[in-house]
């Protein structure tokens, strides 16, 4: 069963290198945070890991990476070259990945691919949260076809499928991710956006996930969240309720995207 879950940033700015790319911004808080979140699992007992990346998008199936070792996928560009000579090498959870693959809830709403592995949307937070690559994985994404709904009925899907595993899911992304501000970003983000972005933070906090999901147009169209919720719908689905959340740490990065580190838990 899936007994905790996290949402987290997966900004390329949180890769744990000695040396960072020129103008990258330390997020001290994010990595302590993160650090944390994984100690505090280790002392739980969670024996594997599901990732949600919005990065890794399918079209009308969940996309699930299948490949042991699990490859790291380096999509970004332009970066120094320690970003592409990142050493973290997790290994895929088979068992796992075999039991949802032919569990009844699952096996008809994924799309399994060799082709693909660990991208910075899963890659970066795990390096913080798990740097020893102690847990195995099982990688999954988002599909581009499918609404809220049946993402959060995915993570239904995947909670009954997991069994009696101790399993923690890890879905990443910002609630505020403007790109178009990311090379000329503002001197400060107007009152509107970050009011929209509290209020939305708030709803996180209470697991309130019909109002999350039903937000005003016009607060998604100021915050363009990062895969449009949908790693969030898939963690929403597979927590029971009541929910235990906490917020570890919040950061804005250059008011171009919202960092948190927020855990949930089921009673």
């Amino acid at each position: 069963m899936i007994v905790a879950a996290a949402y987290v940033p997966n900004t390329p700015t949180i890769i744990p290198l000695a040396e960072k790319a020129p103008g990258f911004l330390p997020h001290t808080a994010i990595h302590t945070a993160l650090q944390q979140v994984g100690q505090a699992w280790r002392q739980r007992g969670i024996d594997a890991l599901i990732t949600v990346s919005p990065h890794f998008q399918g079209w009308h199936q969940i996309p699930m990476a299948k490949a042991s070792p699990v490859p790291l996928i380096y999509d970004y560009d332009g970066f120094p070259d320690a970003y592409y000579d990142i050493a973290y090498h997790p290994t895929e959870d088979a068992a796992l990945v075999e039991q949802i693959l032919t569990s009844p809830s699952t096996r008809s709403r994924i799309a399994s691919t060799t082709r693909w592995g660990l991208d910075h949307g899963a890659f970066g937070p795990l390096m913080n949260l798990d740097p020893e690559a102690h847990w195995p994985i099982v990688p999954f994404g988002i599909a581009r076809f499918l609404d809220l709904a049946e993402h959060v009925a995915f993570g239904q899907a995947l909670e009954i499928a997991t069994g009696s595993r101790q399993v923690a899911l890890v879905a990443t992304g910002s609630l505020l991710h403007r790109l178009d501000y990311w090379g000329h970003p503002p001197d400060q983000l107007d009152d509107e956006t970050l009011n929209a972005l509290d209020a939305v933070i708030a709803r996180l906090l209470a697991a309130d996930w019909d109002a999350l999901w039903h937000m005003p147009d016009d607060w998604m169209k100021r915050l363009a969240p990062e895969g449009d919720l949908k790693p969030l719908a898939v963690l929403s689905g597979a927590l029971s309720t009541p929910i235990r959340t906490h917020h570890w740490a919040h950061a804005l990065e250059y008011q171009a995207a919202s960092l948190d580190v927020v855990t949930f838990e089921s009673d």
